[in-house]
């Protein structure tokens, strides 16, 4: 992989007055129905929370759940990696993400090459 900042941190994700916004969206064409999942940033009280959300409102448990400031890229990396459905289960996620996804975001560019050198490494594996 080339060289990547991982502690590239927006300055906000929170313009013209909203309190709401798409941080990353995945979709994982290996899936049997092309999952697609939206990560979302809220600010409320002074903080920023984090959510997952997919067609089927399925309920994920992500790490961190909220933050000060928006997250650095290594951070948003390892709440992908780690995102469990709210059961603790991550073997049901793994049944229908399927693989690694492809990732895009308007405030980490950085991201989609990530995930592109990870989808590229498990091609090789296999």
């Amino acid at each position: 992989m080339d060289t990547l900042d991982f502690d590239f941190q927006p300055k906000t994700y929170f313009g013209d007055n909203r309190s709401s916004v798409v941080i990353a969206r995945l979709h994982y064409p290996e899936s049997q129905w092309g999952e697609e999942l939206s990560i979302f940033a809220e600010y409320s009280q002074g903080l920023i929370y984090y959510e997952v959300a997919d067609f089927y409102s399925n309920t994920y448990t992500v790490q961190p759940e909220f933050t000060a400031e928006p997250l650095r890229l290594n951070q948003l990396i390892f709440l992908i990696e780690t995102m469990e459905d709210e059961t603790g289960n991550s073997e049901n996620i793994d049944l229908m993400k399927m693989g690694v996804p492809e990732v895009t975001s308007d405030f980490y560019p950085e991201i989609t090459k990530y995930f592109e050198d990870r989808r590229r490494d498990q091609r090789k594996a296999h």
